[in-house]
């Protein structure tokens, strides 16, 4: 039986009169129960009866009860398919049954609460104070369950309203990114001729503000493709382009890439890696992809005279596979950021006691950066003191590996 709440029951049930609709083909019974509802001390009850099945359920159907003392035998029907027929027909709003019998036994007990039942009472044990607290817990029981439909009503609008905003901010992000695409890259073109004199010579101070402006394009080119990469990770489209790919090789087109905004930003960058590091099974663009976001983060976080690392070994516990690693002697991250440093659109908010703070972005880089190794059945992890620096790593599967578990 339902634990009564008594706040509840005393100070809502008892400032209303039930209705209760009582099915039962036995006079004597409906007597009982009619005289213990009528007893009773605190509550009043508006009674009507029904002696059979279809005379309850037309009742049932024409008006609005608060609960059903339900006979579990009822001639040639059952309680138990009278109830199935109240629970069918409204499952939620549909008001508090209690079963009663005269035979009852704990798998009929069982069944009936199973099927819908809110209490069940063995009629040798009915009285004023039993069949009333059975009717207010039912009554209750009632309450509490219609609140909690109403509420994953709610909570399933709710979460279908979401879920539509959701995709309309992904569909705009696809749009956005492709439809400034074009015409970002022909402005980066034009700026391009003209920083290189194409269009005729330029001054110091004309080249560098063309030099500036090639930045803020590149810049620009950047968060877009981090927009569209997001939303392909988001959608399920993004793909990964898996062949054999020489480590060494990537190492040096990532270090090719950012010296030179490494020297620009007195920052030491260098390369470690170990000697004959065998091939492995990876969409070479996308790893490149994700050393960049590491490298381009640590020079964010990275002062000047700092260093950075970018290093590669043989990793895993029979060297199936490679890790690369990027190290810097940065602001470090507090322990309470690091769960946070991989989410969606996170940046640091402000100038912490490290000097750590966001100075360019979208926040999308780790996300994706750990999006990438997750498609590549890897994972990016991180280490870090605060103050001291913070290491970035992940791992890639060996090729030759790969074939001799195929």
């Amino acid at each position: 039986m339902l634990t009564r709440q008594p706040d509840f029951v005393d100070n809502v049930l008892d400032l209303m009169t039930l209705k209760v609709l009582i099915i039962d083909d036995n006079e004597m019974d409906r007597l009982v129960y009619r005289r213990c509802l009528s007893m009773h001390e605190t509550r009043v009850f508006s009674i009507e009866e029904a002696s059979s099945a279809q005379e309850g359920l037309v009742l049932y159907n024409n008006e609005q009860f608060d609960c059903v003392l339900l006979d579990y035998h009822l001639g040639s029907c059952t309680g138990i398919e009278v109830l199935d027929q109240i629970v069918e027909h409204n499952p939620v709003s549909r008001p508090a049954i209690v079963m009663l019998t005269g035979f009852g036994t704990i798998d009929g007990a069982a069944d009936a609460m199973k099927r819908g039942a809110d209490d069940y009472i063995q009629k040798s044990t009915v009285s004023v104070e039993s069949l009333g607290r059975a009717i207010a817990n039912a009554v209750e029981k009632t309450a509490l369950r219609r609140s909690i439909s109403s509420k994953q009503q709610y909570l399933q609008i709710a979460n279908e309203q979401l879920s539509k905003q959701n995709e309309e901010i992904k569909r705009f992000y696809h749009s956005v990114s492709h439809e400034l695409k074009t015409p970002l890259t022909s402005l980066r073109e034009f700026v391009s001729m003209v920083h290189e004199g194409v269009a005729g010579e330029i001054n110091n101070d004309q080249g560098d503000l063309l030099s500036t402006a090639l930045e803020s394009c590149d810049q620009l080119c950047t968060h877009l493709n981090d927009l569209t990469d997001s939303v392909s990770l988001e959608t399920g489209a993004f793909r990964l382009d898996l062949d054999r790919v020489d480590p060494a090789q990537v190492l040096d087109k990532s270090m090719r890439q950012f010296e030179p905004l490494f020297e620009s930003a007195d920052i030491s960058l260098s390369c470690q890696s170990d000697a004959e590091l065998p091939l492995m099974q990876a969409d070479e663009a996308r790893i490149i992809q994700v050393i960049s976001i590491l490298l381009a983060n640590a020079r964010k976080f990275t002062p000047a005279g700092g260093s950075v690392v970018l290093k590669s070994e043989r990793a895993g516990p029979d060297g199936n596979a490679i890790r690369f690693s990027v190290a810097d002697t940065g602001c470090g991250i507090e322990a309470k950021y690091i769960n946070l440093v991989f989410d969606r659109l996170y940046q640091v908010s402000k100038e912490d006691e490290w000097g750590c703070r966001a100075r360019e972005g979208l926040g999308l880089g780790l996300s994706i950066a750990k999006q990438i190794m997750l498609q590549h059945g890897g994972e990016l992890v991180v280490q870090s003191v605060p103050g001291e620096g913070s290491e970035f790593s992940f791992t890639v599967p060996v090729s030759d590996f790969l074939a001799r578990v195929a």
